[in-house]
């Protein structure tokens, strides 16, 4: 290609570009309509706000008219609709639409395309369908298999109806009272079983663990010593009567030694007996107040009476020894009997 000819062509594309290019740059323009569609989450609570976003930049000549919904937004409701104002700059216009949804269902959902209206810079009609969004609604409350709406909750005075109610209470009631019956059975038994411990030990062990209880309550430091007093001398009473098969707690203190005199096997005990329920009986019935030293005292000789009463001779023991003594001198006499007639 000659010189002349590349010069000629160059002009003619010159030409063009000067001017085409601002009909090119200005169709541009007015040729894009673009859609942005999102939301501000993807996982809610139940009962929670969503917040649909519809940004629009398009350019000059098209007219945003409106957005619209899906006819089937199941389970999603709309709380509110907004359209943003247009805002121009650089030949491109930005506006846009907030949505507010709300959903009462559990589980994992779509939020449906809406679907945005809208007309060409030639005047013609045109759609634009959005995608969908994801979102996943986590809370306490009905699955979408469930048949009853979940907001019918917060209206309500009660979950179970009165008949459910009574059962339940009558079930706690009779669960109660049972518990109480089993716990009363129990400490019964307990108590029946440490008296029942307490009844197999030896006359001298009962006592002794009586006087030691009646020590540690302290009473002569409090100032009962009517009260310490009363008990010391029905645990020597009762010794005597478990022991000894000596009269009883209710006998005065005159019967008791009247008991200790009329026994040969007593004579060790007949003063220890004699001075200590005397001085009970003036504490008892004179009034008296004797110091703390005098009440230790009486206990120590409490017990030198319990070890005082193991020595004596229990008649039933020597009954049983006598007769067996005796059983046993007529069977060697059988025997030389039956060999002297051999």
């Amino acid at each position: 290609m000659s010189k002349y000819r590349r010069a000629v062509l160059a002009g003619v594309l010159l030409a063009i570009w000067v001017f085409a290019a601002p009909g090119i740059a200005q169709a541009a323009k007015e040729a894009f309509f673009e859609v942005s569609f999102g939301a501000d989450k993807n996982v809610m609570t139940l009962g929670d706000e969503l917040e649909v976003r519809v940004d629009i930049l398009h350019g000059e000549g098209y007219v945003l008219k409106d957005l619209k919904p899906p006819k089937d937004l199941t389970p999603f409701q709309i709380k509110s609709r907004k359209r943003l104002d247009p805002q121009t700059a650089g030949g491109a216009t930005s506006e846009g639409f907030r949505v507010i949804l709300t959903v009462f269902e559990l589980g994992e959902f779509e939020v449906p395309a809406f679907e945005i209206l809208f007309k060409t810079p030639d005047g013609k009609e045109g759609v634009v369908t959005t995608d969908v969004w994801p979102l996943r609604v986590v809370s306490v409350g009905r699955r979408r298999s469930d048949t009853e709406d979940v907001r019918g909750i917060k209206g309500q005075k009660s979950l179970w109806p009165a008949s459910e109610i009574w059962r339940r209470l009558a079930v706690w009631a009779a669960g109660l009272l049972g518990s109480l019956a089993l716990a009363g059975i129990l400490w019964g038994f307990i108590r029946w079983f440490l008296a029942w411990r307490e009844a197999r030990r030896p006359p001298h062990e009962r006592a002794l663990r009586a006087l030691a209880r009646l020590e540690s309550q302290k009473l002569y430091e409090s100032g009962r010593h009517k009260e310490f007093y009363t008990q010391l001398a029905v645990i020597v009473k009762t010794y005597l009567m478990r022991q000894l098969s000596l009269g009883s707690p209710d006998l005065t203190t005159a019967q008791t030694v009247a008991l200790l005199q009329a026994d040969a096997r007593f004579v060790s005990l007949r003063e220890p007996v004699a001075g200590l329920l005397a001085r009970a009986d003036m504490v008892k019935f004179a009034k008296a107040s004797p110091g703390s030293e005098e009440s230790r005292r009486c206990l120590a000789e409490a017990r030198s009476l319990v070890q005082e009463g193991l020595k004596v001779p229990d008649p039933a023991a020597a009954v049983a020894a006598a007769g067996g003594a005796k059983r046993g001198k007529t069977g060697k006499r059988g025997k030389h009997g039956r060999l002297g007639t051999q």
